[in-house]
């Protein structure tokens, strides 16, 4: 098996500038992609996330070109170190197989199997090493050592995230030709997230390593995950809200007698949630609409060490409407396992919605109860 040490990225500062072209070396990779069959590799990756933790992870990766696969090109098992659940996708459907508890999972749509390296053995899974992807490129640079090419990709800024100064590096190696470490970097807020991906070994094209994707996918005796339902928030429904007290961003008290009379919607949210921070444009319109009739709106934030990061957040995005610090009492009432989660209450105090997410069915609920 051949072993693969690589550079770290700091060593970009003194390699020398490459002859050939960033689009030459790419015609090149996507050439030595087509001659692969299958790959065999352990990876470790290490990740710097905007929270400011740290996480390592490393795995196994067995996969099989499919050059028509739209997803992935690929068919792939994988499966983390230390964590006895595979996770299989066989070019249509993506199984999580968790042998622990003797469960596993199916999922065939698209939407949602592109999530599908997120989680569990799709985290050590490295798309590029048998598709490169070089979409949303602004900017291509390219240098290299005695060993590998590094071509620097700057992408394209996400403004409904505030996501900005996102880069990718591909490490790629020279005899094989092929991208055997990924790099993303990028800045939020101030916060840097940095996604380090190095494959460790690997093998190419050797019949004696290829998954058996003809073959059962779990034991017979393994029975469906089922989705499990937050069943204490929902059991709020029709019933009083919970009070509690506490202090806004800017540290005055708040109390929820407050709200007592009031049409109120609660967003709870938090600073690293992606669609939080994405439906929180659609929250402030309902509140700009609404609160001449009656609404009011209260975002409500539980992880306050993130206090002055929501601070800045709130302040790009232009929310107007009040944002508090929820405690541990108001987390485990409203039991909040999930964010964005919406409450609507009415003006007797009645839970009458909960949304795991933001739908239009919330300003349905608005109307009604106005």
């Amino acid at each position: 098996m051949r072993k693969i040490t690589i550079t770290p990225l700091l060593i970009l500062l003194l390699l020398q500038v490459c002859g050939q072209s960033p689009q030459e070396i790419i015609r090149l990779v996507k050439n030595a992609q087509e001659q692969v069959q299958h790959a065999s590799y352990t990876l470790v990756r290490k990740d710097t996330l905007v929270t400011g933790h740290s996480r390592s992870i490393s795995g196994r990766v067995k996969l099989s070109r499919i050059a028509s696969d739209s997803l992935f090109g690929c068919r792939f098992w994988a499966m983390k170190d230390g964590v006895n659940r595979e996770s299989i996708y066989d070019g249509k459907t993506g199984f999580t197989v968790d042998h622990e508890r003797k469960q596993f999972n199916m999922e065939t749509d698209p939407g949602m199997l592109s999530h599908f390296t997120d989680n569990h053995g799709g985290q050590v899974f490295l798309q590029d090493l048998v598709r490169i992807d070089t979409s949303g490129t602004r900017r291509m640079e390219l240098r290299e050592d005695a060993t590998f090419y590094y071509l620097l990709l700057s992408l394209e800024d996400i403004k409904q995230y505030d996501v900005i100064n996102r880069t990718k590096t591909l490490v790629i190696d020279k005899k094989l030709m092929l991208p055997l470490g990924m790099i993303h970097r990028q800045e939020t807020l101030g916060k840097i997230q940095c996604l380090d991906y190095r494959i460790t070994s690997i093998q190419v094209n050797n019949p004696s390593l290829v998954y058996d994707f003809s073959a059962k996918r779990y034991p017979d005796d393994y029975k469906s995950e089922i989705r499990k339902v937050n069943k204490q928030l929902f059991a709020l429904k029709g019933k009083k809200m919970p009070g509690f007290s506490t202090t806004d961003f800017d540290g005055r008290n708040f109390s929820s007698e407050q709200m007592k009379g009031k049409l109120v919607l609660l967003d709870f949210w938090e600073v690293w949630c992606g669609p939080c921070i994405e439906s929180m444009p659609k929250v402030q319109r309902l509140y700009e609409k609404y609160k001449s009739k009656g609404l009011e709106v209260y975002g409500i934030v539980h992880e306050k060490e993130y206090l002055e990061t929501a601070k800045q957040l709130i302040g790009k995005k232009k929310i107007s409407f009040p944002m508090l610090l929820g405690t541990e009492t108001s987390s485990k009432d409203f039991s909040i396992i999930a964010v964005p989660t919406y409450i609507l209450i009415n003006k007797a105090g009645d839970v009458v919605m909960i949304s795991e997410g933001f739908s239009p069915a919330i300003e349905e609920e608005i109307q009604k109860h106005l």
